[in-house]
């Protein structure tokens, strides 16, 4: 059989092949580039890929006129080139207007001295416009700083020479080959793009049986010719360090002396003598007739061509323990240099997994795995299978990242039973710990959840900078879960204060920087700090994280942190009297939630849906919201903060439906006494008229916290008081504190109860009045927000006429924010708007008011009552 590493491609023996060799046109494009750029074009690339296929091909297509076309071989060496050129029938022969070539074939890579007197003598006897084309199997170590070349040169590499997949499968059709898709990948994995394995693989397709068969053969053909070619000219010592070394690209002698080294099991027995003390750089610098298939840097280290490491690979595995001490060596070496990525991809390709498994729990994939439930290596089913069987912490994580409790929970205890747990590293501590965190929020065990969670933060200044440095996730992630197990345990100030450490930095960091799951992360602590402060009624600040969240995250996924934005815009929504976004949002959210498994759907995330869709529903009295809670309230955790905030939302209910007594009966079940609860037991006292008791609920004790919407009712109730007991200095500066709270947060819906009375109160002070008379009118009209955009705003009062076209619901919506002295910058974010379209509803609502101002629309929407 004709050998490919001594044949050019334009001389194979077998069957003919239509228009063989077929240069892609990338290739012809890519000689002619450096052609025209350039005096000297190298051409280094290993026997059999094409490269005098190529020059010829671009010499047929682009008129150059070629001089000579000498084998250097063939003329004694380098110093026989300018001879062999002076000697060549075209050299004194006038030519036309052409581009001059010399294309130097086979030219060897050394020695430097002669190869440097070669090319100054034909850069001097050749006129300037003469372009040199050297081929050869190695680029050769030309010095072009002293031949006046530097930067003046494109070298052509073995990877650009490789032929691509579509490449490929147009050589298979031209060939007469049915080039489907499956045939053309595995014609590509088999020859690595080489383009004598793909005319192997053409030649063996046309004559065999079996697409299988064809290829089969192709790739023992292309393994003989590699073995007879390269690998039997190489001393024994050459052979055995590119075979253990054949797992990396790039072999350093430094990584050889660490991976051939003495002092480990698997050494070399008395028949191979081992490389130490610095002797693989000697090994190394003596390998050379390889045909281009070794490569040598200028920094000493050695890459194998695809093809030949797939075939030292094979010899390597024949011995499975040696392969796996190579393999575990090397891995070392480059963890040592910080390098963890190439040390996990070493010992994937070794199939070592029990080896993988630990590289991933001591670079802290685990916190990644956890928060996107992805690894690329492990998105290879037969790695995450080999993986997780060995190393169940990785199972774990990669079972808790994409929602697989009770798997997570089985890893968990088979790790915990292992023996060398009781060795265990900090980063495994750091990782189980974490592990048994996000399993007790899966579980809603608060207790739990916090000690592990506290034990990951006491372990995190015994990590190295490194591991700190691979996963700024971590962070986030366990003040997430901090956040939550505080939330749930009835302390939103902590709970809000954890999300805050968490969420850190988002919105500034790069993804580049930080990797996939820090944002993820942080943005699950943003989200949920902008659902506590949506619930605690600072609407302006939890628009603002949950437009963050929702900008930089995908705004329709699941993701925890974007469900809880969504959640939070909700609540905005309702509170703010824009009903009808509240309703719209609420059902796409549940819709998407209600499309989960039962496993994906996580408690935290289930209560809160709940608790917004019951708060809703009240609100609205829309039964139709009810069906989508059964299914969340059986997943949903119905103790602490979740079931207190659902049993405010009954007893609120209660209430606006008249009935005081059955509230107070709810609130009497309660475990502790809030000042949420005190709001609502004097608001029923009231209802009943009895004052006294009313006072006495709302007490106020001394350190108790109160959120900003509590307390906002709460200087309502007590303004109540004081109206009934005549103290009208004391009534009316509660009034204007809580409405100058409500007016700046837009919140309407929660001072429903209160509004008659607030008008009464407002109409009867003039500075009140002017502040404040209009936002105490929209307060329960259901206008902001309850009509289409193409519905016309109905919010009109007092005498001033009415515009001649109404306005429509956005623009009601941006008149009533321009009241509150709100920027269009800030106005945009509170409607999920862009600033220009902003500024299009205003140019519109200036012409429907008759005004060129801003503060000429604000003064005829107040006396028109909209705004």
């Amino acid at each position: 059989m004709t050998d490919l590493l001594d044949t050019d491609l334009r001389n194979i023996d077998g069957p003919e092949i239509a228009g063989w060799p077929a240069v892609p046109p990338r290739l012809v494009a890519r000689l002619d580039e450096s052609v025209a750029a350039s005096r000297l074009t190298v051409i280094g690339a290993p026997a059999g890929t094409g490269k005098a296929a190529l020059v010829s091909c671009w010499l047929a297509g682009s008129g150059a006129e070629p001089i000579a076309w000498i084998d250097v071989a063939s003329v004694g060496g380098p110093a026989g080139v300018p001879d062999a050129l002076r000697r060549s029938p075209a050299a004194d022969v006038p030519l036309g207007g052409g581009m001059r070539v010399v294309v130097l074939d086979d030219l060897p890579a050394g020695p430097p001295a002669e190869l440097d007197d070669m090319l100054r003598a034909l850069l001097a006897e050749t006129a300037a416009d003469v372009r040199l084309i050297v081929l050869g199997n190695r680029r050769p170590s030309f010095d072009l700083h002293g031949l006046g070349l530097a930067g003046g040169t494109l070298p052509i590499t073995a990877a650009e020479l490789a032929l691509a997949e579509d490449e490929i499968a147009d050589l298979l059709a031209r060939s007469g080959v049915d080039a489907e898709p499956g045939t053309v990948r595995r014609v590509a994995e088999v020859s690595a793009g080489w383009a004598g394995g793909v005319r192997l693989a053409v030649r063996e397709l046309r004559c065999a049986g079996s697409t299988q068969a064809a290829l089969s053969e192709t790739e023992r053909t292309i393994a003989d010719q590699l073995d007879a070619a390269v690998l039997r000219r190489l001393t024994a010592e050459a052979l055995r360090l590119l075979t253990a070394t054949s797992m990396v690209a790039a072999v350093t002698p430094e990584l050889a002396d660490a991976v051939l080294g003495d002092g480990h099991p698997g050494d070399p027995g008395p028949h191979e003598p081992s490389l130490t003390g610095g002797t693989a750089a000697a090994t190394m610098a003596s390998i050379d007739d390889t045909r281009g298939f070794v490569e040598r840097s200028a920094d000493g280290s050695l890459r194998c061509h695809p093809l030949l490491r797939r075939l030292l690979a094979r010899r390597l595995a024949a011995d499975p323990e040696r392969a796996r001490q190579a393999a575990r060596r090397a891995a070392r070496f480059c963890a040592a240099r910080d390098d963890h990525d190439a040390a996990l991809e070493i010992l994937v390709q070794a199939r070592d997994w029990a080896g993988a498994g630990h590289q991933l729990i001591e670079t802290l994939a685990v916190p990644r795995l956890i928060a996107t439930g992805h690894h690329p290596l492990l998105d290879r089913p037969d790695v995450a299978d080999g993986i997780g069987a060995a190393e169940p912490l990785v199972l774990a994580a990669v079972a808790l990242g994409r929602s697989w409790p009770e798997t997570a929970l089985r890893a968990i205890e088979i790790a915990e039973r292992e023996p060398h747990r009781s060795h265990a590293t900090v980063a495994e501590r750091v990782s189980l710990a974490l592990l048994k965190t996000v399993a007790a929020r899966s579980r809603a065990s608060v207790g739990s959840g916090i000690r592990h969670a506290r034990q990951v933060l006491e372990l995190l200044p015994a990590l190295t900078v490194s591991q700190r440095d691979r996963a700024p996730e971590l962070v986030p992630l366990v003040q997430s879960h901090l956040g939550a197990f505080a939330l749930w345990s009835g302390a939103p100030e902590r709970s809000a204060a954890a999300f805050q450490r968490g969420a850190r930095g988002f919105g500034s960091r790069s993804a580049a920087v930080t990797g996939p799951a820090w944002p993820i992360a942080a943005a699950d602590c943003l989200g949920q700090l902008a659902f506590v402060e949506a619930i605690a009624g600072e609407l302006t600040t939890a628009t603002r994280h949950a437009s963050d969240v929702l900008t930089a995250r995908p705004a329709d996924g699941v993701e925890r942190g974007v469900v809880h934005a969504q959640l939070a815009t909700v609540w905005t929504h309702a509170a703010r009297g824009e009903l009808a976004q509240a309703v719209q949002r609420f059902e796409s959210v549940s819709v998407r939630m209600s499309g989960l498994a039962d496993g994906e759907l996580h408690p935290g995330r289930a209560a809160a849906l709940g608790l917004v869709g019951a708060r809703l529903a009240a609100v609205t009295g829309d039964s139709r919201l009810s069906a989508h809670l059964g299914r969340l309230f059986r997943s949903a955790a119905g103790a602490g903060f979740f079931g207190d905030q659902l049993r405010l939302a009954r007893a609120e209910a209660e209430l606006d439906a008249g009935q005081p007594t059955r509230a107070i009966q709810l609130l009497a079940d309660a475990p502790r006494v809030s000042a949420e609860i005190r709001a609502l037991r004097c608001r029923a006292w009231l209802l009943l008229g009895d004052l006294s008791a009313a006072g006495t609920a709302l007490r106020v004790r001394p350190g108790e916290p109160a959120a900003l919407l509590t307390q906002l009712q709460l200087e309502l109730l007590e303004a109540r008081l004081a109206h009934a007991t005549g103290d009208w200095d004391l009534r009316t500066a509660l009034v204007e504190r809580a409405l100058r709270t409500a007016a700046r947060e837009q919140l309407r819906t929660p001072l429903r109860w209160a509004k008659d009375w607030l008008h009464t109160v407002v109409a009867s002070d003039r500075v009140l009045m002017n502040r404040y008379g209009s936002f105490v009118a929209s307060i329960g009209t259901g206008s902001v927000g309850a009509t289409s955009d193409a519905e016309p705003a109905t919010r009109q009062a007092g005498s001033a006429a009415a515009p001649a076209t109404p306005l429509t619901r956005r623009e009601a919506d941006i008149l009533a924010r321009l009241g509150t002295m709100s920027t269009n910058e800030e106005i945009a974010a509170q409607l999920y708007l862009s600033t220009n379209t902003i500024k299009t509803h205003l140019k519109s609502l200036y012409r429907k008011l008759d005004v060129a101002r801003r503060s000429d629309a604000v003064r005829r929407g107040r006396a028109l009552g909209l705004c």
